[in-house]
């Protein structure tokens, strides 16, 4: 038995829907050294974590004008990054250490890209769909280039990635919980992602219950 979905049947299951756009998170709309804690922890419509109590997040100015980092000190026009900041209430400074950034968006998410700083050689950072463990693994990245002095830094220190390329490009689709994990003192800007209209949503679940009923028939 053929099922076939009408222009009709279709409009039936679909509710009013702006088309899907990207949105990006520069953290220029915080002030330099700002604390991203609850409840002011909104980032991209959902809320950030963070693993460790011993760590806070902050967002480090790469001007080097709030903060005392200088492997964090880019050319003007970077602007302010998102650090997992060491030692809670003092001037900004990435832990060496790395840990896990933890992102609950509010509705279903594609992610695209998100761009990493002074992320060298022997660093990496692992991209989790959920909580961090094996079968969430998105895909990680392994850094390649090497500082050779605080406060002279390169592009080759700043990488850009797209989700799109990674292992599991896949697990990045409709998300509602990003979870990063760095092994060393990587900073974070311009996350990229597409939030799902909720129309979207409802057509790809009736879509699929169509698909599942027209087997079920065969």
């Amino acid at each position: 038995m053929r099922v076939l979905l009408t222009a009709a049947a279709a409009a039936a299951f679909m509710v009013p829907m702006t088309a899907q756009a990207l949105v990006t998170e520069t953290f220029e709309g915080f002030d330099p050294g700002t604390a991203i804690t609850a409840p002011n922890n909104e980032i991209l419509g959902g809320r950030a974590t963070i693993g460790s109590p011993t760590n806070e997040l902050r967002v480090y100015p790469t001007d080097g004008s709030g903060g005392r980092d200088g492997d964090l000190e880019y050319p003007v026009g970077q602007g302010n990054a998102l650090i997992l900041q060491s030692r809670p209430g003092r001037a900004p400074n990435d832990d060496a250490n790395g840990g896990t950034l933890t992102i609950d968006f509010a509705q279903p998410t594609d992610l695209v890209e998100i761009t990493l700083f002074d992320f060298e050689r022997g660093e990496f950072v692992e991209f989790y769909n959920g909580a961090v463990g094996g079968a969430n693994l998105i895909g990680r990245v392994d850094g390649t280039a090497r500082e050779f002095s605080n406060n002279a830094q390169t592009d080759a220190a700043t990488v850009t990635v797209a989700f799109a390329a990674l292992a599991n490009a896949g697990l990045a689709q409709g998300i509602t919980q990003l979870t990063i994990l760095t092994d060393a003192s990587t900073a974070f800007d311009d996350l990229v992602v597409t939030p799902i209209p909720g129309a979207a949503v409802l057509l790809g679940t009736a879509l699929a219950g169509l698909a599942w009923r027209r087997r079920q028939r065969a």
